[in-house]
């Protein structure tokens, strides 16, 4: 009898290993898409610095490089602020 509980028990975990060891080697659809979404908002945090650069390096004078500050950060921090 303990030889059949040993056989029943052996066959269940490794069922249960070979069961998630597919699961875990094929991506889950929200992985997927939280993946997709990190990367889309990265890519958006690298085109407003992109922006800042360009304006930064685009100021011959002390106003022109503050009005890129009020610009490009100004937006942010109303948005951020709580009404």
């Amino acid at each position: 009898m303990n030889t059949r509980l040993f056989l029943a028990v052996s066959f269940a975990l490794l069922t249960l290993n070979v069961g998630t060891g597919f699961a875990a080697s094929a991506p889950s659809e929200s992985f997927t898409q939280r993946k997709a979404e990190r990367l889309q908002r990265i890519d958006q945090r690298i085109n407003h610095l992109q922006t800042q650069k360009n304006c930064v390096q685009a100021a011959n004078n002390p106003d022109a490089l503050k009005n890129c500050r009020e610009r490009l950060n100004g937006g942010d921090r109303k948005q951020r602020q709580p009404s």
